[in-house]
């Protein structure tokens, strides 16, 4: 329940100012790694600017009880309206899904009752997993691409939502933000090893020409996917149903855009393989 307040940048070291249960408390490290999402209080302190724009949709999320186990299968449909999900849990007869939907439409959606709203979802999710038996209480939130004019500050360096959200068609927010931890781990990894600042501006930048043209193109990709299939165009439905038949007969392309989208091609950072090196103090100090 800690709450970042503050922080102070220092010539050698960084100070951030911590609330907890009405006391409050001074850490003390060489690097900030801001991970407090999309609405940051931190990166506004540090008057990095955001470019954002939304799309007029509401996605309504929920977790659905049926009754065909859904076997660790994905679906993603494309919808005028905007793409619905639906991804397997744990369990293996429940399911969340994403329901992307006009902002006109969210106030009825959301008053439904349970038995309502699972009549309503029905003819969208489809018979696969046959009979809808439950849905959990709903919340809903309006997509929206974002993206930080930098990723870094003085001792200062932004991961996941913090840097960057986007459209959750494709379900790309979780990898970005993954893959964004695991180069920066293994520029401190190698950076600690070396006996270098861990808050070097050098190695932040290092960070931010490493992640900066990855996200962007991810970013980009899932706005033009969204506009592309969310809409009636007859030119665009023609364009839509070439580049899926081409995904699934030319037998390089469809694998590659797999492991993209995974984050699991050679070159990414792999964390299970480096030489994580035992620190010899904390992180961040009490002061």
């Amino acid at each position: 329940p800690a709450q970042a307040q503050s922080f102070s940048p220092a010539a050698d070291h960084i100070r951030v100012e911590l609330a907890q249960e009405g006391s409050r408390q001074t850490l003390r490290a060489a690097l900030l790694v801001v991970a407090d999402g999309a609405r940051s209080r931190l990166r506004e302190q540090a008057g990095i600017p955001l470019s954002c724009w939304g799309y007029g949709q509401v996605c309504i999320v929920s977790t659905l009880t049926h009754e065909h186990p859904h076997r660790q299968v994905a679906y993603e449909r494309f919808q005028v309206s905007g793409p619905f999900a639906i991804l397997p849990t744990s369990d293996p007869h429940r399911s969340c899904v994403v329901w992307t939907v006009r902002q006109a439409d969210r106030d009825w959606l959301m008053g439904l009752s349970e038995a309502e709203f699972l009549q309503a979802i029905r003819p969208w999710f489809g018979s696969q997993l046959g009979a809808l038996l439950a849905a959990s209480p709903r919340a809903c939130y309006q997509p929206q691409r974002a993206h930080a004019q930098t990723y870094i500050g003085s001792r200062l360096a932004l991961v996941g939502d913090a840097a960057h959200t986007t459209h959750p068609l494709g379900g790309q927010g979780a990898n970005l933000g993954m893959r964004d931890v695991a180069a920066l781990a293994a520029l401190l990894i190698e950076a600690k090893m070396a006996g270098r600042d861990p808050g070097d501006p050098a190695l932040l930048k290092a960070y931010e020409r490493c992640r900066r043209p990855e996200n962007a193109l991810v970013l980009f990709a899932t706005d033009a996917a969204n506009r592309l299939f969310s809409n009636r165009s007859w030119p665009l439905l023609v364009l839509r149903r070439l580049g899926l038949w081409g995904l699934e007969v030319l037998p390089l392309l469809k694998p590659a855009l797999m492991r993209q989208a995974m984050g699991i091609r050679p070159h990414q950072p792999q964390l299970q393989q480096l030489p994580f090196p035992a620190p010899p103090e904390p992180l961040a100090t009490p002061v």
